[in-house]
């Protein structure tokens, strides 16, 4: 079975306009990671992480897919992704999970 993986971390800095029309300066950072594996000719699964931050934001997401062959080119897919939210300004984070399944066709 053949797997891939990457990782990044991209750290920043931004200015944001408050709803009062002042500015403010924050530093910020993205860190990342994916993979990949095929488990066979006719499975393969995804796997992805994502964590942006600010001094004030913060945004969380991952999710979890497995396509399943069919036909040649037909696939099914399967996708749990859980997404959490801190957005500027917020008193309460929010957050989501979803389950997605559909089907999909490779050219």
């Amino acid at each position: 079975s053949a797997a891939t993986q990457s990782w990044q971390y991209l750290p920043g800095t931004r200015r944001v306009r408050q709803p009062d029309d002042s500015w403010t300066r924050e530093g910020l950072f993205t860190l990342s990671a994916r993979l990949e594996a095929e488990l066979s000719p006719t499975m393969s699964v995804k796997f992805n992480a994502v964590n942006e931050r600010s001094g004030k934001e913060n945004y969380r997401t991952v999710s979890t897919s497995l396509r399943s062959r069919l036909t040649q080119r037909v696939w099914l897919k399967y996708e749990i992704a859980y997404r959490k939210a801190l957005p500027f300004d917020a008193q309460v984070s929010t957050s989501e999970t979803t389950l997605d399944a559909g089907i999909s066709y490779r050219f």
